[in-house]
Parts: C-alpha cells; sequence; structure tokens
C-alpha cells in the first residue's frame, strides 16, 4: 500500500538539474516511493539506504543526504493546508 490507507497521492517538483533532465530525456514522469519507512525516521546514508532496500541505481553524489524533507501542502482541502514546511519555498 503506497498511500498508507489514504486516497491522496503526493507530487514532487523538483529543482534538480539531472532529474529534470532525465524527465526532460525520457519524456514521461519518473514514479517512485520513498525510502523512508512509514513511522519510522528518514535513512540520510545512501550506504544505509543500500543495506535496507537492496541494490539500485543511486544517481546522487553525497554519501549523507541531510534534509528538512519536502514541503507538504494538502490541496483536497480549501483553503489549502500546509502540512509540513521543509525543503523548497511556498507562497
Amino acid at each position: 500500500h503506497i498511500q498508507a490507507n489514504s486516497n491522496l497521492i503526493g507530487i514532487r517538483i523538483i529543482n534538480n538539474i539531472f532529474c529534470n533532465s532525465l524527465i526532460k530525456m525520457i519524456g514521461k514522469p519518473i514514479v517512485t516511493t520513498s525510502v523512508n519507512l512509514h513511522n519510522e525516521p528518514p535513512l540520510t546514508n545512501l550506504n544505509k539506504i543500500e543495506n535496507q532496500f537492496g541494490s539500485f541505481y543511486i544517481f546522487y553524489s553525497k554519501k549523507n543526504l541531510i534534509s528538512n524533507g519536502s514541503t507538504i501542502i494538502d490541496f483536497s482541502v480549501k483553503p489549502e493546508k500546509v502540512v509540513r514546511l521543509g525543503e523548497g519555498t511556498y507562497k
């Protein structure tokens, strides 16, 4: 259950040259899940992520990913509601 028993989906709008170039090259969005397990602290070390989830392609140059997480906005309600203020700006 990718949606954790929710009828909502999340759409990430990224500001990353590599990812945006890849999306433009293949002409399709990239569909993925988060590497964070529900109700668990975020994984921020690429070696730990690979150990937890197995072998897959990693397109990142850092070994440690420190982030405030994504800003999450719920547009299913009016007015929209900021669920979490993280990386990125929202006006």
